[in-house]
């Protein structure tokens, strides 16, 4: 059996105490979250990862799109325009140019 002599319990201080804890412990995380990130935004690299060359990797890429045309008609169904194959050539005739 419990001596009802001892120090009373404090509800109250214990409340106090814990939510003093709890707001230091989200504190210290939220400085190493801040940290992180203002380290990566300055840093620019994470991982070794160099992140503007990743970012350019992501949203940047080179395609051929070749067009789809069909024959252009007036209204009274007479031809305008049709698609057609069309090549370049070059001809170099003289050698030191």
């Amino acid at each position: 059996m419990k001596n009802k002599s001892s120090k009373p319990r404090q509800p109250r201080h214990n409340r106090k105490n814990f939510g003093i804890f709890i707001f230091l412990v989200v504190a210290v995380v939220f400085l190493i979250f801040s940290g992180r990130f203002i380290y990566i935004a300055v840093a620019g690299h994470v991982d070794s990862a160099n992140l503007q060359k990743e970012r350019t990797n992501q949203y940047q890429t080179d395609s051929v799109l070749r067009a789809k045309r069909g024959t252009i008609y007036d209204r009274n169904g007479n031809v305008v325009a049709e698609s057609s194959n069309t090549y370049t050539i070059y001809a170099i005739l003289d050698k030191s140019r």
